[in-house]
C-alpha cells in the first residue's frame, strides 16, 4: 500500500469523538487531528527517503506525496475538526447506567494470583516454551542433527506462541 496510514475515514471518526468529549476547546481538535498524522507522516517520509537514495522502486513519487498530504489536508484535516464539533455539540450529559451510592467503600487487596508478578509468570510461560520448541527444530536442521521436514509442527508451535502471547497481552492492556 503506497499511502499514509491516516487516509481511513474510521480512525477519524473514533478520534474526532474522543476529542470532542475529552477537550471541549476547538483548538486541541486541531492538536488532536495532528497527533497521530504527523509523527506517522514523519516516520514514512524517513523510510520513503531511505528508498529514495537507495533507487527503491517502492519509493513513491514526489507528486504522489504531494497529492497524498492534499488529501489529508482537504478531506482528513476538516473532517476530524467538523466531526469533533458537531459530536461536542451533540453530546448528551452523562447518564450512569446504574444507581450509585454516595456511601465510601473499602477497596480489598489484591489477591496474590492477580498481581502483576503472577500476570508475568502465566504470561510468560507458554510464549517461552514455544520459541524454545521452535528454536530447537530450526538450530537443530542448521547444525545438520536433523533434517527439518516437519513444517506442520512449526507452523504449530506458531499458533501456539500467538495463542499464548494474545491473552497477556490484552489483559495486560485491559487490566482487567
Amino acid at each position: 500500500m503506497k499511502c499514509p496510514p491516516d487516509l481511513p475515514i474510521f480512525p477519524l471518526s473514533v478520534r474526532d469523538e474522543t476529542a470532542a468529549r475529552s477537550f471541549l476547546r476547538v483548538p486541541s481538535l486541531f492538536c488532536r487531528s495532528c497527533i497521530f498524522s504527523v509523527p506517522a507522516f514523519i516516520v514514512w517520509s524517513v523510510v520513503n527517503s531511505v528508498a529514495w537514495y537507495t533507487k527503491s522502486t517502492q519509493a513513491m513519487p514526489f507528486g504522489t506525496i504531494i497529492l497524498c498530504l492534499l488529501i489529508w489536508l482537504c478531506v482528513g484535516f476538516p473532517l476530524t475538526v467538523l466531526g469533533g464539533i458537531l459530536g461536542k455539540n451533540a453530546a448528551s450529559p452523562f447518564d450512569s447506567p446504574c444507581r450509585t451510592k454516595p456511601i465510601v467503600r473499602e477497596i480489598p487487596p489484591i489477591p496474590c494470583f492477580k498481581s502483576s508478578f503472577a500476570h508475568m509468570i502465566v504470561g510468560g510461560f507458554l510464549p517461552f516454551s514455544a520459541i524454545s520448541v521452535e528454536l530447537y527444530y530450526i538450530f537443530a536442521t542448521v547444525w545438520g542433527r536433523d533434517h527439518y521436514t516437519l513444517y506442520g509442527i512449526l507452523f504449530l508451535v506458531f499458533l501456539i506462541l500467538l495463542v499464548g502471547t494474545s491473552p497477556p497481552a490484552v489483559k495486560a492492556f485491559w487490566r482487567v
